[in-house]
Parts: structure tokens; sequence; C-alpha cells
């Protein structure tokens, strides 16, 4: 009689065992199947702001194509003609960083331009877009007894925004244009 009850002892160990060993098992595979979704969520991420950047970066070359041209519209405090090309833009008017401002603050939809050709080249994301301000005025330095100095030349500030896929995925690009002497 005691053989017969060390068997079934030893029967109930392996099935206890055995379930343990189930449940590790289960929780080593959520583990892997946990992490590869967070793998999986921040290569989209990535690949989502390399969109947004890309975007923007186009809108800087576009707007710097723009300041290229021989006529250039009228720059004011209010935006010109088509609300995006200001003079003496005050980008911190609650005394904010600038960053702030044209993260948070700037009106993008009103006063910027849409970039023209990304259409074709941009789909399912929101098109780019630029603002450029008239920045200052410097001098050239140049000029001799027989030719007068030329007429000062003028610097830009663009300030780009790209949008990726999602709306989190914002990126917003500055530089500046200097038109040269003429």
């Amino acid at each position: 009689m005691k053989k017969g009850c060390s068997q079934s002892r030893q029967r109930g160990i392996t099935l206890i065992t055995s379930l343990l060993m189930l449940v590790m098992i289960t929780i080593l595979a959520l583990s892997v199947m946990n992490t590869s979704v967070f793998e999986e969520r921040m290569a989209g991420n990535t690949r989502d702001r390399a969109l947004a950047f890309e975007a923007a970066e186009y809108a800087l070359r576009e707007a710097q194509q723009f300041l290229a041209g021989a006529v250039l519209p009228e720059f004011t405090s209010t935006g010109g003609t088509s609300g995006a090309y200001f003079k003496g833009l005050d980008t911190s008017p609650s005394g904010q960083l600038e960053e702030l401002y044209w993260r948070d603050t700037h009106d993008w939809t009103t006063k910027s331009i849409t970039t023209a050709e990304s259409n074709a080249v941009l789909s399912g994301q929101a098109q780019p877009r630029y603002v450029i301000e008239e920045y200052q005025t410097v001098s050239c330095a140049a000029g001799s007894v027989k030719w007068p100095p030329p007429p000062p030349r003028t610097i830009y500030k663009i300030t780009a925004r790209g949008q990726g896929r999602t709306t989190e995925a914002v990126v917003i690009l500055q530089t500046f244009y200097d038109r040269g002497c003429s």
C-alpha cells in the first residue's frame, strides 16, 4: 500500500513541475512579444520623424528658391499679402522662447506658405509649410573712387515646418538666407 501512495505523489509532483515550466515559458513568450511590439513602435516613430524632417527640409529648399528670385513681395509686420512674409515678427510675445513660439503659438494654417510641388512627393501626411522673415539689412563694404558702394543686402530667416504621418511627429527647421550684394 505504501508503494502505490508514493507513485501517486510522484505523478502529482510531475504535474506541478510541468505546470510551473509552462507558466515560465508563457511569461517568457509574453515578454519577448512585448519587447518586439515596443521595438516596432520605436522603428515606426523613427520613420515618422524622418518623414517630418524631410518634409521640413523640402520646405526650406523651396523657400530658398523663392528668395533667389528677382522680385520679392512686400514684407510687413502682419505678413504681407499672403500672411507669410514678415518684417519685425515678434516671436516671443509673452517672453517665451522662440522655439515654443514656432511650436505652440504661430498659426501655421493662415500665416505660412504651403509648398507648391510637394503634393506629388508626399502622400498620407500634411504638406510642409514655411514662413520667411526679413531679418536685417547689412551694408556691403565695397566700392571704389570710380564706382559707388553697392546697396545694402538683406538677410532673411526661413522657418519651415514638416509633419510626419502622425500629428505627433513635427519638425521645425530654421536657416538664414543672404541674397548677397548686387
